[in-house]
């Protein structure tokens, strides 16, 4: 089980660099991406706890299908069905309902990598206290 003040560092971690990223390669983020990054960072983390015995590239696919599979949950409800229009990839070959595709798929991936480590890092960190 994670603390609470444990789990508001690692919310806070997901929620500013997820953020943060969006808003280097798209120029903008929405607030719903802000409260999206922190609790898919979460839900990592605590998959990461459960997996730290797997190999590395394991973990790594694990996360791109998690993330992958949080955003078309995400979409289904934010762009479909509330119609927020926060984002649509329906314009990207190989992409599913327009909310997910595999270029970005590839991109969780790439993603991925560095957050398989951060969460490495914070599981020996949160051990030590």
């Amino acid at each position: 089980m994670i603390k609470i003040k444990n789990t508001l560092l690692i919310y806070t971690i997901g929620s500013f660099t997820y953020s943060l990223i969006e808003i280097l390669f798209r120029g903008y983020t929405h607030w719903t991406m802000v409260i999206s990054g922190g609790l898919v960072f979460i839900l990592l983390y605590s998959v990461s706890c459960k997996m730290e015995q797997n190999y590395y590239t394991t973990q790594i696919i694990i996360f791109t299908l998690l993330i992958t599979t949080t955003e078309l949950f995400l979409g289904m409800i934010l762009n479909k069905a509330l119609g927020l229009k926060i984002w649509d990839y329906s314009n990207m070959p190989l992409n599913f309902l327009g909310q997910i595709n595999l270029f970005n798929s590839l991109l969780w991936l790439l993603l991925s990598i560095p957050s398989v480590l951060i969460c490495k890092r914070l599981r020996k960190i949160f051990n030590k206290t």
